[in-house]
């Protein structure tokens, strides 16, 4: 079977996200200290900082939304045996 293209309107509008958590996330915290904590924590560690710094409860799924939509941080190493 061939892949399905989608037959979009050349007038359509892009979705306001200005209410998304991860777009609110990005704007408050900033890339540089997002890549900073994902470059030495999980996205669990990282969920659990954000929430106490900013008093307000992050996802860990918001982040890990954030690390691969916007491309800010690499894997974290994990111990080897």
């Amino acid at each position: 079977m061939g892949t399905r293209k989608h037959d979009y309107p050349a007038n359509r509008k892009s979705r306001e996200v200005s209410y998304s958590k991860s777009y609110k996330l990005l704007q408050t915290v900033g890339e540089e200290r997002l890549r900073q904590l994902f470059s030495k924590d999980g996205m669990y560690t990282v969920s659990k900082i954000l929430t106490q710094e900013y008093g307000e409860y992050i996802s860990p799924y918001v982040v890990r939304h954030c690390r691969s939509r916007y491309k800010l941080g690499g894997n974290v190493e994990k111990n080897k045996l």
